[in-house]
């Protein structure tokens, strides 16, 4: 394969990387030096993935993020285009900077890909929706430290492996907690209709649950935990169950992506705020 902008050098590190996209990820009609937008400056390589983001994958001779790197992420932020951008280098690439330069390709969403002299394809790091990025995280001193664990897990997951399992992890500790809240006003004989016939609170749909809290308790016995920050818990059981629907055209994956890091911060505010409104409640 002939490339025309692409340093020679650099060569066979696009022809196998073309070949691991086709072998490995099933990406078909790859792209060669072609305009992803008018406004985005060309890639070497570009695909649309079944997933519909647009895998871009650049080269570079020693590292793997640059000042141009960082102009493109700019640019298709700007446009908001659904891309997923990685970084090729060689694995002998010894640059001083490489490690801070892979902590800030990360940091930006951006995969890394190392390719050895026989032409092996690592994936160093992985690539996520430049549209994701950007997120507001929690402070992990805002919550007790039984939650920080699983709160940078799900973080982690959200930033550098999957977004959508990243975000539900957020809901499912949301739903644990309310469902904890639940089995504490039970107890507490506080929502008349569990009293009169029994209820499963492990499994029973987390909306009913929520539901006939929100209908059924008197908020004024619940001290902090208020009626408007329970219709919060409502509000969420919908978006949890969106979280991994896949889109069918790249303007449903601009909108869902857009969504996903919303949602993301929102439930990681319910999640802060039913804890301070529950605090010495034992949940």
């Amino acid at each position: 394969m002939t490339y025309r902008i692409l340093s020679q050098s650099l060569w066979p590190l696009a022809d196998s990387v073309r070949k691991y996209l086709k072998d490995h990820r099933g990406l078909g009609h790859i792209k060669v030096e072609e305009e992803v937008d008018k406004e985005v400056p060309r890639p070497t390589l570009h695909a649309l993935d079944k997933d519909k983001s647009i895998v871009c994958v650049d080269f570079l001779e020693d590292s793997c993020f640059g000042v141009n790197s960082q102009t493109f992420v700019n640019k298709c932020k700007a446009r908001q285009l659904p891309v997923r951008l990685y970084i090729t280098c060689p694995d002998s690439a010894q640059k001083a900077s490489f490690a801070k330069d892979l902590k800030t390709a990360r940091e930006n969403g951006v995969g890394v890909i190392g390719v050895s002299p026989a032409g092996n394809v690592t994936v160093i790091s992985e690539a996520i929706s430049l549209l994701l990025t950007d997120l507001r995280r929690q402070d992990p001193k805002d919550f007790p430290p039984k939650y920080r664990g699983d709160l940078e897990q799900a973080h982690q997951t959200y930033l550098q492996v999957n977004p959508p399992k990243g975000c539900a992890a957020i809901y499912d500790m949301v739903e644990a907690l309310t469902r904890a809240i639940a089995r504490k006003l039970h107890k507490q004989g506080l929502i008349a209709p569990w009293q009169a016939s029994p209820i499963d609170l492990d499994r029973t749909a987390w909306f009913k649950v929520a539901d006939d809290i929100y209908r059924h308790l008197d908020f004024q016995k619940a001290r902090q935990l208020t009626k408007p920050l329970w219709a919060q818990v409502i509000a969420a059981t919908k978006p949890r169950n969106d979280t991994g629907h896949q889109p069918r055209t790249v303007q449903e994956r601009v909108k869902r992506d857009k969504e996903l890091r919303t949602r993301f911060e929102t439930a990681g505010d319910l999640l802060r705020n039913l804890i301070d409104a529950t605090h010495g409640w034992g949940v």
